[in-house]
């Protein structure tokens, strides 16, 4: 993991070291990397060992929106969902304000990305 941020960063991207996300069930969690490219664009990137799937809370928060061309299924944190800690800080909003009322109104991608294990 402390690999893949060290990559990120040298691409010239921000790398969020805390937060979380409160979904509008009232389940929080955290994903493994927030991340904002050179270019501004805002993803979550969420590492799964082997075949693991999303945590329980995870599946609760993240909403699926498709899958790809292999199949797999595709999230995103949904508009109404609530960041907190450096994430919020560093999306620039303010306790309790839903990512569609700073302007994601369609909400964060979430990139899965596999490691071989598990």
């Amino acid at each position: 993991m402390d690999q893949k941020v060290t990559n990120l960063e040298n691409q010239g991207g921000t790398v969020v070291p805390d937060g979380s996300i409160t979904g509008s069930c009232g389940t929080t969690c955290k994903p493994d990397i927030f991340h904002i490219s050179p270019n501004g664009q805002v993803e979550f990137i969420e590492v799964k060992t082997g075949n693991a799937g999303l945590s329980e809370n995870q599946a609760k928060v993240f909403r699926q929106i498709g899958v790809d061309a292999s199949g797999r299924p595709q999230y995103i944190i949904p508009p109404d969902a609530v960041p907190s800690g450096d994430l919020m800080n560093e999306l620039k909003m303010k306790p309790g304000q839903t990512l569609a009322e700073a302007g994601y109104i369609h909400g964060i991608p979430v990139k899965i990305q596999r490691e071989p294990g598990g």
